[in-house]
């Protein structure tokens, strides 16, 4: 695939979408909407509605929602002190009598971040009771920064928590905490900030998820700008955005945009983090769920199995990415025997 008229093409669609109101209505079909001026210059499947899977059976993509994306290599949480030293300085704050002490939630913050990382990062011994601890002090964090005015450390805590409760599919409180944390974001840091970028993507996921397509658009695109100006094409985070906007139009049926993007993230993710991150799998399974909403049942199977290889690998057999993998696998080759 050509990266240099992909990325033309991205550019040219990301004005288009600035300048043209967004369609409230989402196709009804598998077939895909014009996705920027020169369609035929861009190598595409062609996806009949006749043989698209009705859009109300589909499975979501395994989504891309993030912390933090400010790092160019390793996050600043890497540097916490232990979790155990933590836990003992809140206990002594507490028998102080410091309750409202600024301290205190950052070490309720730090404490979170802890769990939220061994989460994320598959290091974890028990996943949905640490998953539960992380929600438990980023709660006490945002409570105690709310009465003290730490607005930069509130909105960080309200993102992280908006991501921990989409995964454990509370996601009617989602995005409330995004918005906020997009609103402080902006208002203090300004609207070309990596963060501000993170909680667009957020809130951008947030809304897809809630069926709000002509919401999530705009926010995903804007998102992708921000991280394509102030990384290039050749970053993380770009790969990221391309996906989550991939993730939007898998949702309306929009096949062929969704391809377009989700082949390029994949490159992204290959070229910069090899073939055994959980990155990539991500990207192999989403394309992967493209492939199986068109049939092309034969193109999807590699995609899934690779995936599930690199997550069993990495994240361990109880992830539950690693789950949904395993799923997607079997049902392919149910599929795959039936024809």
């Amino acid at each position: 695939m050509d990266s240099e008229k992909l990325s033309d093409r991205l550019s040219n669609h990301q004005k288009e979408q600035n300048k043209t109101p967004q369609n409230p209505d989402p196709p009804d079909s598998g077939t895909t909407a014009e996705f920027g001026r020169e369609k035929s210059e861009v190598s595409r499947v062609q996806a009949a509605k006749k043989t698209a899977i009705p859009g109300q059976k589909r499975s979501r993509m395994l989504p891309f929602l993030e912390t933090r994306l400010s790092y160019d290599n390793e996050a600043a949480e890497d540097f916490l002190l232990p979790l155990a030293d933590l836990q003992k300085l809140i206990s002594r704050k507490k028998q102080q009598g410091d309750i409202k002490d600024p301290t205190l939630s950052i070490l309720y913050a730090s404490v979170g971040k802890i769990y939220q990382n061994r989460v994320q990062r598959g290091e974890y011994q028990d996943y949905f009771r640490e998953q539960a601890l992380a929600v438990k002090y980023f709660e006490k964090a945002i409570s105690l920064q709310e009465e003290l005015g730490q607005e930069i450390e509130l909105a960080d805590s309200l993102n992280r928590l908006g991501v921990l409760y989409y995964y454990q599919g509370r996601h009617q409180e989602v995005e409330p905490l995004f918005a906020q944390s997009l609103g402080i974001r902006k208002r203090l840091l300004g609207e070309n900030h990596l963060d501000v970028a993170t909680s667009l993507s957020n809130l951008g996921m947030a809304n897809n998820h809630q069926g709000r397509y002509a919401e999530a658009e705009p926010l995903l695109w804007q998102a992708l700008g921000i991280f394509k100006g102030i990384w290039g094409e050749n970053h993380h985070a770009v790969a990221i955005a391309l996906n989550n906007l991939a993730n939007l139009y898998y949702s309306q049926n929009r096949y062929q945009e969704a391809e377009l993007l989700l082949i390029h993230a994949l490159e992204i993710f290959q070229r910069l983090l090899g073939e055994n991150h959980p990155n990539v799998a991500r990207s192999l399974n989403n394309l992967g769920m493209v492939y199986y909403y068109q049939r092309r049942f034969e193109a999807a199977e590699p995609l899934y199995r690779q995936a599930w290889e690199i997550y069993q690998g990495v994240l361990g057999q109880h992830h539950p990415d690693t789950i949904v993998c395993r799923e997607n696998l079997t049902r392919i080759r149910d599929k795959m025997q039936q024809h």
